[in-house]
């Protein structure tokens, strides 16, 4: 009796069939936040593994945009006469360097992460949004040392650091957000086509040269300047030197609400790219 008792109890269970959500209901930012446990120890790896067996360690953060603006600066300050808006011509370029060397290194790292973390992903579940939103994070939190750099660099100069320092985190995750957006758009093509890698390059090269990384906007043509609106790491840079100098100019309130547009669409609809492309990731890579 209790085999059918037990039979038919289960009979009348209602049967339930989970299926993927579709379109925008995919996107679950609940689920990555439930993760950050887990982003943690990826970031924790990703530090590790970057500096480890090195000499220098960490002063590697600083050496490579110090010696940047070392040469920036002899070419394009003393040579070239670049405009810096009133400001020492290396401080400037380094204001502008930080974020996007911090942006460059977090996108490019994003792009490859998902082909690169296959042994993971084809064992366990986990939220693989979190994949590429790892390397942008890690990449990000040199910026702290990279701005420790420029601050002594400006009391090198004579200049304090203005108030407005504090908006700098702000313009500083505006970037890190467009990286991640970026980053889920190729990391997802580039479990399809590995020509996406190496096309990465070049795009990182074109895009830096159409960045106001070392020459300010003003100097740019009046006729092409709505381009640089439509660049929406044109406000991240701009706004990133001009909170941590004071002396710059800021990026008009246009460019910031374009940049927040941009990066916002960009990012929605890299998530729902990227959990449409996840399904099959694991035979696809």
């Amino acid at each position: 009796m209790t085999g059918r008792a037990t039979a038919s109890r289960h009979d009348d269970e209602p049967l339930r069939i989970i299926t993927a959500r579709q379109g925008w209901r995919s996107i679950d930012l609940g689920e990555i936040w439930r993760a950050r446990d887990l982003i943690w120890l990826f970031i924790k790896r990703d530090l590790t593994v970057r500096y480890k067996q090195t000499i220098f360690g960490l002063l590697w953060v600083v050496l490579q945009p110090l010696g940047l603006t070392v040469v920036y600066s002899i070419f394009f300050g003393y040579i070239a006469r670049i405009p810096s808006e009133g400001v020492p011509y290396p401080v400037f370029v380094l204001g502008g360097t930080i974020l996007w060397q911090s942006f460059s290194r977090g996108t490019s790292e994003a792009a490859v992460s998902l082909v690169a973390q296959q042994g993971i992903v084809a064992k366990i579940y986990f939220p693989r949004p979190i994949i590429p939103l790892t390397p942008v994070i890690s990449t990000f939190v040199d910026c702290g040392a990279m701005l420790l750099l420029l601050v002594g660099l400006m009391l090198f100069y004579g200049m304090a650091p203005h108030a407005t320092i504090l908006l700098a985190p702000l313009f500083a995750m505006l970037a890190a957000a467009l990286a991640y957006a970026i980053g889920l758009w190729l990391s997802a093509l580039d479990a399809i086509y590995r020509d996406v890698r190496y096309a990465l390059s070049f795009l990182i090269q074109f895009w830096y040269f159409a960045t106001p990384v070392i020459y300010p906007l003003s100097i740019v043509p009046e006729r092409f300047r709505f381009l640089f609106v439509l660049n929406p790491l044109t406000a991240p840079i701009e706004g990133f030197r001009w909170a941590v100098t004071g002396n710059t100019t800021p990026p008009d309130a246009i460019t910031i609400v374009s940049s927040f547009m941009i990066t916002t669409v960009l990012l929605l609809g890299g998530l729902v790219f990227f959990r449409r492309i996840e399904r099959s990731v694991v035979d696809r890579i």
